[in-house]
């Protein structure tokens, strides 16, 4: 599934890009299809993160939990006022 990405690419010009407010991404982890052929396995096996959840007006106990060393999982905020579900 991993395959090797050169980094011989040319890099465009900055000015090019910039008046435009124009952005360019990459990942390197994988391929398009391999992240689709990872997100279907995952998936298919019933595999999901370890997160733990905090509702957005909690954000501030979140950061200090954080810098205390609390942080088992991944930290998410839920923005429970917009519909999502802790």
């Amino acid at each position: 599934m991993s395959r090797r990405v050169s980094s011989s690419l040319p890099s465009p010009p900055r000015p090019l890009l910039t008046p435009d407010n124009v952005h360019l991404g990459a990942s390197f982890i994988a391929s398009p299809s391999d992240l689709a052929e990872m997100l279907q396995f995952a998936g298919d096996k019933g595999i999901k993160p370890w997160i733990q959840k905090y509702p957005m007006d909690k954000v501030n106990q979140a950061v200090v939990d954080m810098h205390a060393g609390k942080a088992r999982y991944r930290y998410v905020l839920v923005n429970e006022q917009n519909g999502a579900k802790l």
